[in-house]
C-alpha cells in the first residue's frame, strides 16, 4: 500500500494534471491562425482567460515557441492544430 506521501503526490500530480487541461481548454478558445499560419493568443492575461497565472505564462511560452518554429519552417502550419485532441 502506498505510503501517506506518496499518496499527497499522486493527488497533487492528478491536481496539476487537472489544473493544466483547463487552462489550454480555455485558452483554445481565444487561439486563432494568423494569415501567416502563426498562432495568435486573443487573451491579454491569465484573469482575462480564466486561468492560473502560472500555466497561462507556460502555455504562452509554449505557443511562442511554436511561433518560432513555425517561422523557421520547422514546423508548417498545417502540421499545427488548434485543438488538442481527446483521449478516452
Amino acid at each position: 500500500m502506498p505510503s501517506a506521501a506518496d499518496q499527497h503526490k499522486v493527488r497533487e500530480n492528478q491536481e496539476r494534471k487537472q489544473k493544466s487541461e483547463h487552462a489550454i481548454k480555455q485558452l483554445e478558445r481565444h487561439i486563432h491562425k494568423a494569415p501567416d499560419g502563426t498562432l495568435e493568443l486573443r487573451v491579454n492575461d491569465a484573469q482575462s482567460a480564466g486561468v492560473d497565472p502560472v500555466l497561462f505564462d507556460e502555455l504562452k511560452r509554449s505557443l511562442d515557441e511554436t511561433n518560432r518554429r513555425l517561422k523557421s519552417g520547422e514546423l508548417r502550419p498545417e502540421d499545427v492544430g488548434l485543438t488538442t485532441p481527446t483521449t478516452p
